[in-house]
């Protein structure tokens, strides 16, 4: 049986919590250019290098989705504060 995209982009958003449990989820929406393309929005208030590890992780994990369950969903971080070093 087939998953959901709801039931992949909520193992997708827990993988990436696993390893950056810093980030928080504020919303999901739909592109507007693609209605099947999946947006994730979190929260992520970490530094630079942290936000594009993190980013990279994701993009691995998209493909991943894309070619196992063939849907487009896509992390979009949004960094509210810079934490302090």
């Amino acid at each position: 049986m087939k998953k959901s995209q709801r039931e992949v982009a909520d193992e997708f958003l827990q993988t990436l919590k696993a390893q950056y449990p810093e980030i928080e989820e504020m919303n999901r929406t739909t592109s507007p250019e693609d209605l099947d393309h999946t947006w994730i929005r979190v929260i992520a208030p970490m530094d630079d290098d942290r936000k594009a590890i993190l980013q990279h992780a994701a993009a691995e994990l998209e493909i991943e989705i894309l070619l196992e369950h063939d849907y487009r969903i896509s992390l979009i971080p949004y960094q509210t504060e810079v934490p302090y070093a």
